[in-house]
């Protein structure tokens, strides 16, 4: 991401207009490519003189802001390490010590005395011991550069183009999406980044026509879909958190065919309005799906795969119709060996609406089991809704935090035969 300081934009009428570049501008290829050569592990430069090399390329850039804002993502895609596995701490404290009781000699020595060591001359025999650069290897500037993610200067001048965009969303209240996909493949896709990222979401179908449902699960989707996503500003705790959540996703839309985004931002206490759409030509770089999935959920899926002896996980979920036009797209879908088919649906600590709205109807579905975080659950009018609607005994519904466990999905889906 951005810092606030780093983003660039224009307010016209309003409305927030990103600075975006042009990717295939050969002098912005030019400097892209200067940065990554800066970050080369080869050469195993430490913070401290990347910094420096990045300050001067900078200095010198048309666009000062611009160069850095570069920098800033490839920093982002950078791994550092201490230069040494010495306990440094202990090294410098006994340093420090022995400087001190030196310094305490020298005192009670007589000035008259020519052959006493001096304190100049103590320095240098300790520095030649110990070099600085050494001495302080374990401190943020003289990490040295491991890795770099693998980067092209087109690619970068793409992922800026998208950071600005992504650092915007951090400051929206709500979003609307409007998507058009006729691949029902990237559709499902989209969804499951949705869903993965825990974002706050309802979901309707805008068309007139009522055959564009059944699309949704056949081989084609020429639905339009209207996604109404709470922004982290719309919340009352874990903002920055679920901004990232928010803006990690929003890179998916960008895959759509056809897709809008509108939303409100408050920059600087000023609302704003950002309004972009498929023209924009931002570039999705989510090739591996399963390289964006959150920890917490490849972790359940590799310990239900090892575990599970009835059970498999995966496999296509479909949309549900809800209400009206509006639609439901389930976290995770069960199989087990006799055909049974069980879809699993999760409320987060920030799902409170979603909960309250959907529940009367998830609970009635004999195919459906709920789960439900903790903190949610701690809320007393969440507890007197699961009471009223299910009871708190349902062996359908169990409770987890941050993510369910094995044994608690098992149980819930076993209660289902």
């Amino acid at each position: 991401m951005l810092t606030k300081n780093l983003l660039r934009y224009r307010r016209v009428s309003g409305a927030i207009k990103p600075q975006f570049i042009e990717t295939d501008n050969e002098l912005l290829l030019n400097l892209a490519s200067s940065l990554i050569e800066i970050y080369n592990p080869e050469f195993e430069p430490n913070k401290s003189q990347i910094e420096e090399q990045v300050m001067t390329l900078a200095n010198s850039a048309q666009d000062i802001t611009l160069a850095k804002g570069l920098n800033k993502i490839l920093l982002d895609r950078t791994t550092f390490s201490t230069a040494s596995d010495v306990d440094l701490v202990s090294v410098r404290a006994d340093a420090f010590k022995h400087s001190f009781d030196f310094v305490n000699q020298l005192k009670k020595e007589s000035k008259e005395n020519p052959g006493s060591e001096t304190l100049k001359s103590y320095v240098h025999s300790k520095m030649a011991e110990v070099p600085s650069e050494s001495l302080y290897a374990d401190l943020p500037e003289f990490e040295i550069l491991t890795k770099l993610k693998k980067t092209f200067p087109k690619e970068l001048l793409e992922r800026y183009n998208m950071s600005l965009v992504q650092s915007l969303l951090l400051n929206a209240s709500s979003i609307t999406l409007k998507i058009k996909e006729a691949d029902v493949g990237k559709l499902r896709k989209l969804f499951k980044y949705l869903k993965f990222f825990q974002l706050l979401a309802s979901i309707e179908l805008v068309d007139k026509t009522k055959k564009s449902f059944n699309s949704l699960n056949g081989t084609e989707a020429n639905a339009t879909l209207k996604i109404t996503i709470d922004g982290p500003l719309s919340l009352f705790e874990n903002t920055s958190k679920y901004g990232l959540r928010l803006a990690s996703f929003f890179p998916a839309v960008c895959d759509m065919s056809h897709w809008s985004l509108k939303t409100n931002l408050k920059i600087n206490g000023k609302d704003h309005k950002l309004n972009l759409d498929q023209k924009t030509e931002l570039i999705c770089h989510y090739k591996n799906f399963s390289s964006y999935v959150p920890d917490e959920v490849k972790v359940f899926h590799k310990v239900f795969t090892q575990k599970a002896k009835d059970w498999t996980v995966g496999g296509k979920t479909p949309f549900i119709r809800l209400k009206g036009q509006e639609v439901l797209f389930p976290d995770l879908c069960f199989e087990n060996k006799s055909g049974t088919v069980i879809y699993l649906e999760l409320f987060h600590r920030w799902h409170h609406w979603q909960l309250k709205k959907h529940l009367e109807f998830i609970s009635k579905r004999s195919d459906m089991i709920i789960g439900i975080d903790r903190a949610l659950y701690k809320k007393d009018d969440i507890k007197l809704l699961i009471e009223n609607v299910i009871g708190e005994d349902s062996d359908k519904l169990f409770l987890f935090n941050n993510f369910p466990t094995y044994s608690s999905v098992t149980k819930a889906l076993n209660s289902c035969l």
